[in-house]
């Protein structure tokens, strides 16, 4: 079992949701961790309504561990010295954000209007944080890269499958093979991924169409789905880069 000492969790996104209220109401209740939360939300009017909650939470009946909550400016401070970081993100603009009802949810907390009911939300990220600690063992199914465990799909690729966590441990657990008609399903929208991660890390518009052409959702012929392609990156330029919209 590793000593503990005073952790760091550095929490990213989640803001428009309910993902850190969950976490912040996991943390409060678990009496084998303590330490500083770091939120870092690009929304940064709910990274701060959450520091608010988390410092709210501390002081409620039930908490029975001691969390210290802070917004930090950038991503990077964020992640310095952190010893978990967990990570939340939907897609879409902040004016969409906007329109999730958590930030509201909180606020009511807050100001009273609804009462504060402390039990676990059923995440597993406390009780991962805990098993790597060598306080408890945890088998679960989490997303993690293919060793093998399934047998036809590429290596390296991300998955999501049943792992055990023990002390600084992750031990993903044998699959076995997809089945014949599942498989090409599988592999293609692996595929696909693999070539989104890449189109963004080099900013490159013809992978990521190609990407966008052999998705499976889609039936458009080559030169409508070229147009609403060129649409979508007009409609997200805000959050791309220039070269992306040209």
């Amino acid at each position: 079992m590793i000593t503990l000492t005073s952790l760091k969790i550095a929490y990213i996104g989640g803001g428009s949701r309910d993902w850190a209220r969950k976490l912040m109401i996991d943390l409060a209740l678990c009496p084998d961790l303590w330490g500083e939360a770091t939120l870092y939300d690009i929304d940064s009017d709910s990274e701060n309504l959450n520091k608010r909650l988390g410092k709210w939470l501390q002081d409620q009946p039930g908490a029975v561990s001691k969390w210290h909550c802070a917004t930090i400016a950038t991503l990077k401070e964020t992640l310095q010295r952190a010893d978990f970081a967990s990570f939340s993100s939907q897609a879409g603009s902040l004016a969409l954000m906007a329109e999730e009802t958590a930030p509201q949810k909180t606020l009511d907390l807050l100001a009273g209007v609804t009462q504060l009911t402390l039990e676990p939300s059923g995440e597993t990220s406390i009780d991962i944080s805990k098993a790597l600690l060598g306080l408890d063992d945890l088998l679960t199914n989490v997303n993690t890269e293919n060793i093998g465990q399934i047998s036809n799909m590429p290596l390296h690729n991300g998955i999501e499958t049943n792992v055990c966590f023990n002390c600084d441990e992750v031990q993903p657990l044998s699959a076995g093979a997809l089945p014949d008609g599942t498989a090409p399903i599988v592999n293609q929208h692996g595929a696909n991924q693999e070539l989104v991660v890449e189109a963004a890390l080099t900013e490159n518009n013809d992978l990521a169409f190609q990407a966008f052409f052999n998705d499976l959702g889609h039936h458009l012929c080559l030169d409508a789905a070229w147009e609403f392609f060129k649409k979508l990156l007009q409609l997200n330029a805000a959050h791309l880069p220039a070269t992306a919209v040209t």
